[in-house]
């Protein structure tokens, strides 16, 4: 069986993040959540792109930056608005660089490219 707090017997407490989001749907087990699993899968997968090279990494650094936003607002859903921003600031801290690019690219501000020709031919 499970443990005498997972079964509700004794007076089990709410999780904490349940106490600060009361509008977090409760959960009548205490295994990881669908949205927790997919969001722990999901770094892993940051992780072992992380270690690819980098011309390798951006065919997978997009579908997971696709997929980020989905798994953030599912765990925002599962566990309230409090767990939805900490996974908002750990996205934004793990793809700065990329929605930085992607920010000045759809404001028209990305500073010209140097071209290779002009480097060589000097």
């Amino acid at each position: 069986m499970g443990s005498p707090l997972c079964s509700g017997r004794y007076g089990a407490q709410p999780h904490v993040f349940q106490r600060l989001t009361p509008m977090a749907r409760p959960r009548d087990t205490c295994g990881m959540s669908l949205s927790l699993l997919f969001a722990s899968l999901w770094v892993i997968a940051a992780t072992i792109v992380a270690f690819l090279p980098y011309r390798a990494q951006f065919p997978p650094g997009i579908a997971l930056l696709v997929m980020a936003p989905f798994i953030i607002v599912y765990m925002a859903i599962d566990h309230g608005l409090l767990v939805g921003l900490i996974g908002v600031a750990a996205f934004v801290s793990m793809f700065r660089n990329p929605l930085i690019y992607f920010w000045r690219k759809a404001r028209g501000t990305l500073p010209p490219q140097a071209d290779p020709q002009d480097e060589k031919g000097a």
